[in-house]
């Protein structure tokens, strides 16, 4: 299959969902590779688990090659609050596909309770999705396009300005951790928000199926110097399901490297990931994963490429007694 019919494809089925009075379904969340370095973008249970300031950048550049390819950008910060047992985070994220950009803005709040040798922890967000559309970058076979002037599609199907809306948006998450090992499941979009985008007399609702994801993950200790974590990331709306199974391998809590397979079956396989990271000074460390393309689509796209940045500044819990403050240190 050429590009220019891959292409050709891609722009029918979108000039396909833009119907009067229509709904589009399966809005699917972004899709990230490091996600065992930043599970609390998905799980907002994770918020201040880490008993630290912890504040990550994201990005994500997928099937690179192909025109209006998704590119997500993901922002968070959180951190422990001792005094009630608790922690709070916000998380920010644009993710770009084709003529559309969904945004999302979430404030987050977590609660932990120790039972047994283990940490259960409860959380929830709450925040805004907005969808923006711009339709002068939409293409009908009929259109005039003049480059850099003329938008005209010959159809009112098809918006020929920006069009975007918002809603309200809510998640839930738990996260049970042992020494070891961690299990995690949450849910996003748990009201099913629907966004409706509306130009000249049409319009047309885009509807959010609620997400879950679950994550399981374990450390193992591989001589003196390697630790081994295994982990599988399952995600689903119950119409479409997919996974994550990975491996890395840490050197001396410093370096490290893995590989990441998504898909369980022939009609699932997407993309062996290949990645890697490492800290630089106490504070800062760096990660990067790379997608090979193992599906129809690797005939028309060179990969996908992927960035993490994390800024962790650890946050000891205040010893019992009568509190000095110093502002040398951080106690919440």
């Amino acid at each position: 299959m050429s590009a220019w019919k891959a292409s050709g494809k891609l722009i029918a089925i979108l000039l396909l969902l833009f119907v009067t009075d229509s709904e589009i379904l399966a809005q699917q969340d972004a899709q990230m590779s490091l996600f065992g370095l930043h599970r609390f973008q998905y799980n907002p249970s994770e918020a201040g688990s880490n008993n630290a300031l912890d504040v990550i950048g994201h990005f994500r550049a997928q099937w690179l090659g192909i025109s209006g390819n998704p590119m997500t950008e993901s922002f968070s910060a959180s951190m422990p609050l001792y005094a009630i047992n608790a922690g709070a985070g916000i998380s920010l994220q644009s993710d770009q596909a084709g003529a559309g950009v969904l945004s999302s803005a979430y404030l987050a709040a977590a609660y932990s309770i120790s039972i047994g040798a283990g940490d259960l922890r409860i959380g929830a967000n709450a925040g805004i999705i907005q969808y923006s559309l711009d339709g002068s970058r939409l293409r009908a076979s009929d259109g005039v396009y003049e480059p850099g002037g003329t938008v005209i599609h010959n159809d009112n199907y098809i918006p020929v300005n920006q069009s975007s809306n918002l809603q309200a948006d809510f998640a839930l998450g738990i996260t049970y951790r042992l020494k070891s090992f961690t299990a995690g499941l949450s849910s996003s979009h748990l009201l099913e928000p629907k966004i409706k985008l509306n130009w000249s007399n049409q319009s047309t609702e885009l509807q959010f199926n609620r997400h879950y994801f679950l994550d399981l993950a374990y450390e193992t200790a591989l001589g003196n110097n390697f630790i081994l974590k295994p982990a599988i990331l399952l995600k689903t709306d119950f119409v479409i399901w997919q996974t994550d199974f990975n491996i890395i391998a840490e050197y001396k809590n410093n370096i490290w490297g893995g590989l990441s397979f998504r898909g369980y079956n022939k009609n699932s396989v997407d993309a062996l990931s290949v990645m890697t990271g490492m800290k630089i000074g106490e504070q800062l460390s760096i990660a990067y994963s790379y997608d090979i393309g193992l599906s129809a689509l690797n005939l028309v796209q060179s990969g996908s490429h992927e960035l993490l940045v994390h800024y962790q500044l650890a946050m000891s819990k205040p010893r019992g007694g009568k509190v000095i403050e110093n502002p040398r240190f951080l106690y919440y």
